[in-house]
């Protein structure tokens, strides 16, 4: 078989170009793959994935503060101080780990991870940032607050997760 240069093609030249075809297709793939990644990454906004939260005193408990949740059809709990400050997120696993024996005693601080450097985010938040954000300090909850300050909501990491999948 002769190519059209005139020379004939050996088994070199055959395998270098299906490792050059392998080469370009796996680079087209990923290209591909990343820019799938970067449109998904743009439509996470933080402000769309919170959830409603309830904020309860510390030491209210854990009973209570699941029936008024429930009320207000809240999907986080935040924990404030004395002064109405936010100290603390509920823990949705250790909440669900209390016996309902339990809950009427036990202090709703004792199911709260407190808000440690990184659990809060600006609620304008998304994308990379966001990504970045929560990776730097994992967590299952965050709470976000607006520019001033208030809360907004607390946003989950199994519904970051989720919006990502999607």
């Amino acid at each position: 078989m002769e190519s059209l240069i005139g020379v004939t093609p050996n088994f070199f030249d055959t395998m270098l170009a299906v490792i050059i075809a392998l080469f370009l297709w796996t680079g087209a793939t990923a290209a591909m793959r990343g820019a799938r990644i970067r449109r998904k990454l743009v439509s996470l906004v933080a402000r769309d994935l919170a959830r409603r939260t309830l904020t309860v005193p510390e030491d209210l408990p854990v009973a209570e503060a699941v029936r008024r949740a429930q009320e207000a059809d809240a999907g986080g709990i935040v924990t404030t101080d004395q002064r109405d400050r936010p100290v603390g997120i509920v823990n949705e696993a250790a909440l669900v780990a209390v016996p309902e024996e339990r809950r009427p005693w036990l202090p709703v601080s004792q199911v709260t991870r407190g808000l440690d450097e990184g659990l809060s985010l600006p609620v304008e938040i998304s994308g990379e940032d966001l990504i970045r954000a929560i990776t730097r300090h994992p967590a299952h909850e965050y709470l976000l607050l607006e520019s001033d300050g208030r809360i907004y909501g607390v946003l989950a990491t199994a519904d970051v997760d989720a919006a990502f999948g999607a």
